[in-house]
């Protein structure tokens, strides 16, 4: 009878104790209710000879942080879990960047930059999961393409040149990553020649074109004097933009006065 009550007593505590136990609620990150950014970018579309810039600037919601090419890049700031504009740029010498906006315009004068570095762009919309960490690749897309110009001297004694300018209008002055397109906005670069032997050239870095361009060429003469030849290339750019990676090249006669 013993025995009984000794198996009857066991059987009411483990119902007792069943109660007792309480499943907590497991996370796989210390940020429940946020989410993590890593991105990393992808710049091996670009132009024979461009370098990869060092670092570039990942920018989510007008913050924008620095990141290097050599790795992945964490975002440092917790998501919210929906979808996120993430925007990445490098930072190219002769243009600056304010809120999306790429410019090039040169402040001392209204013209624009004829050789600034290469930029690099990207703009994607990345969901973010709470509770989870989201990777990303960004594919970076060369925005500036090299243009150049060279003239063979036909007429004329060359070396009576001591220097010669160029002005090329309707260039384009400005960016939006967000859009992934040039502005509206236009202006004229200003940009100096090389001479060497029969040959004039020199090279522009622009970020694309607006209507029509016109090449004004300024030549100097050892003796003083000067001319002035003006030329309509809208015609020979038009592939120019197409393939920001691929450089045009546009080639010429030249006649100075005898």
């Amino acid at each position: 009878m013993k025995i009984h009550i000794y198996t009857l007593i066991l059987a009411a505590a483990g119902v007792l104790l069943l109660p007792s136990c309480v499943k907590d609620r497991l996370y796989h990150t210390p940020h429940p209710d946020k989410g993590v950014l890593v991105v990393t970018a992808d710049f091996s579309d670009r132009t024979d000879g461009a370098e990869i810039p060092s670092e570039y600037m990942v920018s989510i919601e007008e913050t924008a942080y620095a990141a290097s090419t050599a790795s992945a890049f964490v975002y440092p700031d917790l998501l919210s879990p929906e979808e996120h504009g993430v925007s990445a740029y490098n930072l190219p010498s002769g243009m600056s960047v304010s809120e999306g906006i790429v410019s090039a315009y040169r402040p001392e004068d209204g013209s624009v930059e004829p050789m600034p570095g290469y930029l690099f762009t990207c703009f994607r919309t990345v969901g973010i999961a709470a509770d989870d960490t989201v990777r990303t690749d960004l594919q970076m897309v060369q925005r500036t393409g090299d243009l150049y110009f060279e003239f063979e001297v036909i007429e004329g004694d060359v070396t009576r040149v001591s220097s010669v300018t160029g002005t090329l209008s309707g260039v384009a002055g400005s960016f939006d990553i967000a859009a992934g397109a040039i502005g509206t906005d236009s202006g004229n670069a200003l940009f100096g020649f090389t001479v060497e032997g029969d040959t004039v050239s020199s090279q522009v870095r622009l970020l694309g074109l607006i209507g029509t361009q016109m090449l004004t060429l300024e030549i100097s003469f050892t003796d003083g004097r000067s001319q002035s030849v003006d030329v309509d290339v809208t015609g020979y750019l038009d592939g120019f933009g197409a393939d920001l990676t691929e450089p045009l090249e546009l080639r010429g006669n030249l006649s100075l006065p005898v």
